[in-house]
């Protein structure tokens, strides 16, 4: 009977994500604000796949909203890449001082949707900048961004990325489940925040990016890898640290793409994104594997997790990852 419900745990947590296995959608704007010639300028980009009720290269059903009036697209574009994008670009001419800027709409997209909004002047300087969400639509131009607003945004970003991204997680819960200690659920831990953190700043960064086409799928591979040998009880820690650091390089390039996407800017002006977000995935797994953890420990004895528990959530995590391989590779 605990086994099912362990089963059924999984389940619950792992199909409302099975189409991509991802967070619900990263998109972004630039704003660029000259009040000498009392201007506006704003560009929009989306992944294609993120806009619902998108036909063709049709404008997104997202407004930009400026003092309080819904402003109409100026032109919209697609733009040919490896993921479809969605350019909408807005021109507004001002007559207000205190401004404010937002997005009317981001609630018809997928649930849990962030939008990366930055504002500058001509001249390159970041006016403001936010994470907005279906809750938080606006910002208020105040020409003076604090920092620690500006990380506990991109934090909270990094929590919500891992805490909506099932492969990601899937990956080292079915890792942690059959650790027979907690120095080896440490070591587990250790090796994989290492390993994604290098390739996180690396593709963040542009050191390294490889395709998605390739990523995506070996991490969906990583998952079956693990549940596999885990089906065959190949408990030596050596060779699991291995594996985890190795898929977790991959994982990292799977976490740089959101930041990527947001085009977020460069140089020192990625540090506290780039250490906010990095730091709230961390946090966003820690609680996750804190939650599980003790329910899978409490809910089974040492010996029926090993003849039942384990058996039974790898084979669940390999079927999910072989689903999503083939989606991936198609």
């Amino acid at each position: 009977m605990r086994v099912l419900v362990i089963l059924c745990v999984w389940m619950v947590w792992l199909f409302p994500s099975a189409a991509t296995a991802h967070d619900p959608g990263l998109s972004s704007t630039s704003v660029t604000l000259d009040r000498s010639a009392n201007r506006l300028e704003a560009s929009a980009l989306f992944l294609e796949d993120d806009v619902t009720g998108l036909d063709g290269v049709s404008a997104p059903d997202v407004y930009l909203e400026i003092a309080g009036a819904r402003v109409a697209a100026t032109r919209v574009e697609s733009i040919e890449a490896p993921d479809r994008h969605i350019r909408t670009r807005w021109t507004f001419p001002l007559s207000v001082g205190r401004l404010e800027v937002g997005l009317l709409g981001l609630e018809s997209l997928a649930p849990g949707h962030r939008h990366f909004l930055r504002i500058q002047d001509p001249a390159g300087n970041v006016l403001d900048e936010a994470v907005l969400d279906a809750r938080r639509a606006s910002v208020t131009i105040s020409g003076d961004i604090a920092a620690s607003s500006r990380f506990l945004d991109f934090f909270r970003l990094g929590v919500l990325h891992i805490v909506g991204g099932a492969d990601h997680m899937l990956f080292l819960l079915i890792l942690l489940v059959a650790s027979p200690t907690r120095a080896h659920v440490g070591a587990i831990v250790t090796t994989f925040t290492f390993a994604h953190s290098i390739t996180l700043i690396a593709g963040t960064l542009g050191w390294a990016q490889p395709s998605a086409n390739l990523v995506e799928p070996l991490i969906a591979a990583s998952i079956v890898v693990a549940a596999v040998l885990n089906l065959a009880r190949r408990q030596r820690t050596k060779w699991r640290l291995v594996l985890t650091f190795v898929f977790g390089l991959f994982h990292g390039f799977g976490f740089s793409s959101a930041l990527s996407d947001l085009a977020i800017g460069s140089g020192a002006a990625l540090a506290i994104p780039l250490a906010a977000f990095n730091l709230g995935v961390e946090a966003g797994q820690l609680a996750i594997a804190a939650i599980t953890l003790p329910l899978w420990t409490r809910l089974l004895t040492p010996n029926r997790r090993t003849r039942f528990g384990v058996p039974v959530a790898s084979t669940a995590a390999a079927c999910a990852g072989a689903f999503w391989f083939v989606l991936r590779t198609t």
